[in-house]
């Protein structure tokens, strides 16, 4: 092999090695909808430990739980906190004023899925306010 097809082929190698994330969840993650970004989530790994930053604007969901308008993504990210790893799902936190909103993630190749996890109490409110329970929002890999 000819010397510089041997660089070429390294050079070629090693970006793609550094290109690769470290795990399935490593990346940045798009939220859309009708052409607007909704959700940007920034997940990293190092040393085994996932750290991450979200962004989401405000959504609106039809009665059966699916999109029915969003708003655009502020561009300042929020932390997460609290990441950890249960089964297929990656589950993270983030505060929102006083509040703390749980999340929890399932990849399936470049896409995923993002689901609101909501305690008890919470959906016994959203049942009294009458609003849809959100259904799991798709996010692709940017």
């Amino acid at each position: 092999m000819p010397l510089l097809a041997l660089v070429l082929t390294l050079t070629a190698a090693t970006f793609q090695a550094a290109q690769a994330p470290a795990t399935k969840y490593d990346g940045t993650w798009i939220g859309q909808f009708e052409g607007t970004t909704w959700a940007i989530l920034e997940l990293r790994t190092a040393n085994g430990v996932v750290t991450g930053r979200i962004s989401t604007g405000n959504i609106e969901m039809h009665m059966d739980g699916t999109l029915k308008h969003v708003e655009l993504a502020p561009k300042e990210l929020s932390p997460i906190f609290d990441v950890r790893q249960r089964g297929a799902f990656i589950v993270f936190s983030r505060k929102e004023g006083d509040d703390t909103e749980q999340f929890e993630m399932e990849v399936t190749g470049t896409e995923a899925e993002l689901r609101f996890v909501l305690t008890d109490e919470i959906r016994r409110e959203f049942a009294s306010e009458g609003l849809p329970i959100p259904k799991p929002l798709r996010l692709k890999r940017r």
